[in-house]
């Protein structure tokens, strides 16, 4: 059977079961962001590798190459796992470099890495012409990712994907080591470099949007401490992503975590909430004080969010997933929940690393789906 034909025998049974829902996926992520209390509480997970969800006769290379197949994979784990909608996050920090000279690399079951970097003298950026979104590299896969899943499965699911931010995507083209030296030794040829990523970013952006109806949300995980100090952030990152969420009418930024909890955290946090965004992600680390993270009152960042309109995302480590066990997901979901879910403005995001047992995840999905509305305080 083609992956086409798959892709609409999965979609038709899943369509089938979320008949016996009250609320579609979409519906109940849609009443959420508004604030509003929907009828359970909400939350998807991404994933990496088809094998980290137990497909195994799809590459990793097939996933992060043929549009068709990737989002087979994401159909799969929506009828394995019943989770709440897919993620079409696929190579989020690689993809637009590549499209610009850069050079990625595969190995075995792992995920692609940028072996070359697009600019590897200075005056390569000057050479630069902006890629086009539906001829140059990936970016036509990742948008037709997008136009299969809007017209599959659209009408019941959100449109979720991601692009590099401005700051990332500049790494990508430079890597990591090299531009932090150029921001110390040349930071106006860095400035540059960010205008010439903001302007690809934005066309991309809008590319995305023009097929599924939707814009992406920005990926910046190389803006997050201790890749850049707070000062650093505020210079190169910050003012460049607000510019992108801008054009895409106030989408997602998640960044990584950390910024928003330096010494005057409250000043931080609310310069993130005033920046346009619709979501903030909040991660185990910078919940719990796992890893030296700092530990935060759930309830007064949710109460910040509520203020400024901003969904609030918490995010169980991977390497909570991965490595923990089912009671310990479960405790910590419940704890969460029971502080930030009533109300509304809440859901729930991990990722799935390769060997993560399919345990953990049903656990994450089921306990996701075990709350409903209104929230009990004596959980378990």
């Amino acid at each position: 059977m083609r992956v086409a034909e798959q892709i609409k025998e999965l979609g038709n049974k899943i369509i089938e079961r979320l008949e016996r829902d009250k609320l579609t996926p979409l519906e109940r992520l849609e009443r959420l962001r508004r604030f509003e209390e929907a009828d359970r509480v909400t939350g998807s997970f991404a994933f990496w590798t088809p094998s980290s969800i137990g497909i195994n006769d799809i590459s990793t290379k097939e996933f992060y190459s043929n549009p068709e197949k990737m989002y087979f994979c994401q159909l799969k784990a929506l009828d394995i796992f019943h989770h709440d909608y897919p993620l079409l996050f696929a190579d989020n920090y690689n993809t637009e470099p590549e499209a610009l000279g850069a050079r990625i690399g595969f190995s075995n079951d792992d995920t692609p890495i940028i072996v070359e970097p697009a600019i590897k003298q200075k005056s390569n950026l000057y050479k630069l012409d902006p890629p086009d979104p539906f001829k140059d590299g990936r970016l036509p896969y990742r948008i037709e990712i997008c136009r299969i899943h809007q017209e599959s499965l659209g009408k019941y699911f959100p449109t979720i994907t991601s692009i590099n931010a401005p700051f990332s995507m500049a790494v990508g083209m430079r890597g990591y080591e090299t531009i932090i030296f150029d921001m110390v030794e040349d930071p106006d040829f860095v400035h540059n470099l960010l205008e010439f990523c903001t302007h690809v970013i934005i066309t991309f952006g809008k590319a995305i949007k023009s097929v599924c109806g939707s814009y992406p949300s920005l990926s910046d995980a190389w803006s997050s401490i201790p890749n850049l100090s707070p000062d650093l952030f505020l210079e190169f990152s910050f003012p460049y992503a607000v510019r992108c969420l801008q054009a895409f009418q106030h989408s997602g930024w998640s960044f990584g975590g950390g910024h928003q909890f330096s010494d005057d955290w409250k000043k931080s946090l609310r310069r993130i909430l005033a920046s346009g965004t619709k979501s903030l992600m909040l991660f185990e680390e910078n919940i719990t004080g796992v890893r030296g993270g700092r530990i935060i009152d759930l309830r007064e960042i949710k109460e910040m969010c509520k203020r400024y309109g901003v969904f609030l995302y918490t995010a169980i480590h991977p390497d909570t997933m991965l490595k923990g066990s089912s009671d310990k997901i479960e405790a910590l979901m419940a704890h969460w929940i029971t502080k930030v879910a009533p109300g509304g403005g809440h859901g729930f995001y991990t990722s799935v690393l390769s060997g993560t047992p399919l345990e953990h995840i049903r656990t994450f999905v089921n306990t996701i789906r075990s709350f409903t509305f209104p929230i009990r305080n004596n959980v378990r």
